[in-house]
């Protein structure tokens, strides 16, 4: 059956009976071009759509010249094309509303073939009945695509009788494969670049116990979690039993970090290496520090507040929030030391802050969400109607409450529970950018509307795959306002970033990379302002106290100028970072728990030595 031009509608069935009631689901119409490795026209393949919690819909292409066109509802969360000899393409895709999805010119490269046999380490037997899954990176770091993935042809294998599994339709640069069989540890391989012919050993794992629990030896409640040091493993998490014990079984060989959150006080980490067969037993003893603690007033009968705890300092670090939420009355929240700390209370789109003080164990502070309930609502614009971007509301009177929300599809926002007075109206340019702020008084329900600059900035990335990025547009003539554009990267490498001013922009990546452009945003707005960002070379970096030499954990560092000022970067647990040699000679601000924040310059050094001069 030929079906060149093919068109798919896919919406929801109304019986007749209920039509009146039904409401059909939005679609959005996927086009997209597809060729193979020469550039030929892609003529026969499948339009693979997943829906959550249905089976994938197969649609088959043939005689297509290369041309997909297709209408999907706004349910659908992940697309895959497939072709004989092809590797897949597999996109994740979230849509918001009506209207185009382009995929672009799609490339589909000759499939690879992998193949081999796991077997058991010990006795090196053959294991039959093994999963083997083909894990593309973006399933490294969203899971709940792993069940579409293991729907796609190829990708996925159970061993036979002789251990033997074979996966096709591979990408060239394969990311991971995960290999597990029940009884055994679970393994995460990472094959290299043209390898096609690979044997897997399963060894049994080792077991992690313990208990956690107060410094008297009193199991308390809490959840561990186990944190392999290699980002290619999974971390897990599980909440200890009644008796406050907790057990990983089958515990793939390598480091890991233990820890432990409990509101009765704070774990410190514990560093954990383990091989096959071991037996592990670690006590994680919860330090009982202090607490904060009030009252809560002002909620509607059916309303409940979280509360939030952020380090009173430049970096503003989380610290510890609520499991729950507190309804009107007494609340409390433990697990902190003495030290200077903003407390959050938020209700709805209302939030309320309080500085504290912790000092001797406790602190007090109470939140009264009882207000004149002022209502600020408006429209925010550019080139047109900007959606889903965040907008605050904040009191110049910190008293006040402050709300937050986003905008809709036509750019409209309503934020509730707020108070007469004056207020900073802060609007977020782009999904991850930084602010513009108006200021507005508030007299009951008030109406303000917001037009951004009259400006667009769009593009295309090339020489990559640079889905999920982020591209920021940072201006840097005229400077009597910082402004920094920042948005996420479509499936096809196409960003749009609206509501510019005019001036001059440094257009990037939003982390450190190669490759930035120049561009003028004058008279008119730009379409077509391609660039190719390219990896930045990094450098392990160790900080340390120049008077004692020990490694500086929970270390935070902030860039304070350049074309990501702005931008935080962490030290792991040893005090280690890898930082991109493209901010070399570039200013930070850094502090740890209990250190003042100090100021420091990179010279490209492998050592950074913060001098305890700077610190309490």
């Amino acid at each position: 059956m030929r079906l060149a031009g093919l068109l798919l509608l896919i919406c929801g069935v109304v019986d007749a009976a209920s039509a009146g009631a039904a409401t059909k689901p939005a679609t959005v119409a996927v086009e997209g071009v597809l060729s193979d490795a020469d550039g030929v026209p892609l003529d026969a393949f499948q339009f693979m759509i997943f829906r959550r919690q249905q089976a994938p819909q197969v649609v088959s292409f043939d005689g297509a010249e290369g041309k997909l066109a297709a209408n999907a509802d706004t349910s659908i969360y992940a697309l895959a094309i497939i072709a004989e000899g092809k590797a897949t393409w597999f996109e994740q895709v979230r849509f918001a509303s009506r209207g185009t999805h382009r995929i672009g010119e799609r490339t589909l490269q000759r499939g690879g073939v992998l193949a081999g046999r796991v077997t058991a380490a010990e006795s090196e037997l053959p294991i039959a009945g093994v999963r083997v899954d083909y894990v593309p990176r973006i399933v490294r770091f969203q899971r709940h695509l792993a069940e579409a993935i293991r729907a796609l042809p190829g990708w996925s294998a159970t061993t036979d009788e002789n251990g033997s599994y074979t996966l096709d339709r591979l990408p060239e640069h394969l990311c991971c494969l995960d290999v597990q069989a029940p009884g055994f540890a679970m393994s995460t391989v990472a094959p290299t670049p043209g390898t096609v012919k690979l044997d897997i050993p399963l060894g049994r794992g080792a077991m992690i116990e313990g208990l956690l629990a107060s410094t008297d030896g009193v199991p308390i409640a809490g959840t561990v979690r186990l944190v392999p040091e290699s980002a290619n493993r999974t971390r897990v998490s599980q909440e200890v039993d009644d008796d406050g014990r907790f057990r990983y079984q089958h515990v793939e060989p390598g480091m890991y970090i233990l820890s432990a959150g409990s509101n009765a006080g704070v774990v410190a980490h514990r560093s954990v290496t383990v091989d096959h067969d071991d037996r592990v037993v670690v006590e994680l003893v919860a330090d009982p520090l202090g607490h904060v603690s009030g009252w809560i007033s002002g909620l509607d009968e059916a309303q409940a507040a979280s509360i939030h705890v952020l380090r009173d300092d430049a970096a503003r670090r989380f610290v510890r929030s609520s499991t729950g939420g507190f309804p009107n009355g007494a609340f409390a929240l433990h697990g902190l030391a003495d030290g200077s700390y903003v407390v959050e209370a938020y209700a709805g789109s209302t939030a309320l802050r309080r500085k504290v003080e912790i000092v001797g164990g406790a602190a007090s502070v109470d939140f009264d969400f009882t207000s004149d309930r002022a209502r600020l609502s408006g429209r925010i614009t550019g080139t047109g109607p900007i959606s889903v971007i965040l907008v605050r509301a904040v009191p110049v009177d910190a008293a006040l409450p402050a709300g937050e929300t986003a905008t809709d599809i036509q750019g409209r926002f309503v934020i509730d529970g707020l108070a007469d007075g004056p207020y900073r109206l802060d609007v977020r340019l782009g999904k991850r950018g930084s602010y513009r702020s108006f200021d507005v008084a508030l007299d009951g329900d008030t109406t303000f509307d917001v037009r951004l600059g009259p400006h667009s900035l769009a593009g295309t990335l090339q020489g990559g795959d640079f889905k999920n990025a982020v591209v920021q547009a940072r201006r840097i003539s005229p400077g009597d306002e910082p402004l920094v554009y920042r948005d996420f990267v479509d499936g096809g490498n196409r960003y749009f970033l609206d509501g510019l001013v005019e001036g001059v922009y440094t257009l990037s990546l939003a982390w450190p990379t190669e490759g930035a452009r120049e561009i003028r945003v004058v008279g008119d707005s730009v379409q077509n302002a391609d660039f190719r960002p390219t990896p930045s070379p990094t450098r392990r970096v160790r900080v340390v106290d120049t008077a004692s030499g020990q490694a500086l954990d929970s270390l935070k560092c902030v860039l304070e100028e350049g074309t990501w000022q702005g931008l935080a970067l962490d030290a792991d647990r040893e005090g280690r970072m890898e930082l991109p040699t493209t901010i070399v000679d570039t200013e930070m601000s850094c502090a740890a728990d209990g250190y003042e924040s100090v100021r420091v310059r990179w010279d490209g050094s492998p050592l950074i030595q913060l001098e305890p001069s700077g610190f309490n």
